[in-house]
């Protein structure tokens, strides 16, 4: 028999187990919750007992690019303050907006996560704050980011998170296919991500989209329609207009429309009209045009696309897609679940619009969201 103070020590042992076993769950739910409603505009006041301070800094990571040939990509980095341990690390991507890693919405998720306890990476994907999804500086820039944030000594070793917003999270799951950041990478998650780049194109003109159940008439954002005509310009006008319609369409993109206006002025009048038909939204002006071209688009899509290499990745999924997505519809993220192996963690909720908190108010949402995020938060 233990001697009496051995006995309570060890009884002592398994009740401290016991509540450390029931707090840790707890502590990431607030902190889900926390940072839900930090995104919401509504931080309850309690939520500084579950947070941290964020330190933030602004750097240079050496490129190892093949495509865009940067000499380096910048980044912004956002780590808790007040972690006793090294904390875990998240390599969060934007999405396709010109503020890249100064999109506020970006900033408020990647200050969201680190309150939480995170050391957030938040690199530039050039390409993509260009308006081009499809090029491969982007994929180049996440593994260079996956790569110098896994091995940074300030973050807890055994990988790091990778998190795709809108257009960059399929790009994440893409990325995450390949073996060579197999070591690097915790788990992959992807907020209101591409499965099939060129279905989503597809589905730009026709309003039509192929779903794990079929097609449905799915009514599509004018958004993407104008990214693509970006993106391949001569396929559309001469290639004297080609810099002058790309120099209008991003400008119509940023919402700048008397920029975009005054560029359209350089064109011939059958540039100006392909201009016209994007800046008022005549999506089925263009459509035979752009359902002739999609097929040679089809290769770079295709490529940058995790459509095919989902059972290639081996660290947890995670794919979160609002219900009424219009510019990726909450299917991409269906066909990615079906096809990605291992453990997967699925949410469609109305709590989230594209890329952003949605506005419905649904008891059983905000639970499940809460969960998803705990689960993620781990």
């Amino acid at each position: 028999m233990a001697p009496p103070g051995r006995a309570r020590l060890a009884v002592l042992a398994v009740l401290f187990a016991l509540l450390t076993a029931i707090a840790a769950p707890v502590e990431r739910h607030a902190r889900a919750v926390s940072l839900l409603l930090g995104l919401s505009g509504a931080e309850p006041s309690w939520a500084r007992l579950v947070t941290s301070e964020v330190a933030i800094e602004t750097l240079e990571l050496p490129a190892e690019v093949t495509s865009n040939k940067a000499p380096s990509i910048r980044a912004r980095i956002y780590r808790p303050v007040s972690s006793f341990a090294p904390p875990r690390g998240l390599v969060l991507a934007h999405g396709v907006h010109w503020l890249g890693i100064d999109e506020p919405r970006l900033v408020a998720l990647a200050r969201g996560f680190a309150r939480a306890g995170i050391t957030v990476l938040t690199p530039e994907l050039g390409p993509l704050a260009d308006y081009r999804v499809d090029d491969e500086g982007n994929l180049d820039a996440l593994r260079v980011s996956v790569r110098w944030l896994a091995r940074d000594p300030h973050v807890r070793g055994g990988g790091v998170g990778l998190l795709g917003v809108s257009f960059a999270g399929g790009l994440a799951l893409r990325v995450a296919s390949e073996a060579a950041l197999a070591e690097d990478l915790a788990y992959v998650a992807s907020i209101g991500g591409h499965h099939d780049m060129a279905r989503v194109a597809k589905y730009f003109v026709t309003d039509r989209i192929d779903t794990p159940d079929g097609e449905i008439d799915w009514k599509a954002h004018d958004y993407g329609l104008a990214v693509l005509v970006y993106n391949t310009p001569e396929r559309f006008v001469s290639a004297a207009d080609v810099p002058h319609l790309r120099a209008a369409v991003r400008a119509f993109l940023r919402e700048t429309y008397a920029a975009a206006e005054s560029a359209a002025l350089s064109m011939s009048p059958e540039g100006r009209a392909v201009f016209h038909r994007i800046a008022h939204r005549d999506r089925f002006a263009l459509a035979a045009i752009v359902l002739r071209e999609l097929p040679s688009m089809a290769p770079t899509m295709n490529a940058a696309s995790p459509a095919g290499r989902m059972g290639d990745i081996k660290v947890p999924v995670f794919l979160l897609h609002g219900a009424h997505d219009d510019v990726v519809p909450p299917s991409e993220s269906r066909f990615s679940a079906r096809e990605a192996r291992g453990q997967v963690h699925l949410l469609v909720s109305s709590k989230i619009g594209h890329a952003e908190m949605g506005k419905e108010e649904s008891k059983l949402d905000e639970i499940r969201l809460v969960r998803f995020m705990a689960a993620l938060l781990d």
